[in-house]
């Protein structure tokens, strides 16, 4: 999982950690991760942002789901 973060005043390694905590909780401790800061988050054509942007195949997705 890459997570793209705009870092409000304040952000530090507390976040980072609780971050991390909160996936590992969802996802299983297994689960690798990124944070990466960013200076902002581009809108879609339509105005609006996206929260999540699945790149797996067709094929990733149904052995995914098998494992769920």
């Amino acid at each position: 999982i890459v997570v793209r973060i705009v870092p409000a005043p304040g952000f530090g390694e507390d976040s980072r950690r609780a971050i991390a905590r909160m996936i590992d909780e969802r996802f299983g401790a297994a689960m690798e991760h990124t944070l990466e800061l960013v200076d902002a988050i581009p809108q879609e054509p339509s105005g609006k942002y996206r929260f999540s942007i699945c790149l797996l195949t067709e094929e990733e997705r149904r052995r995914a789901s098998i494992l769920v």
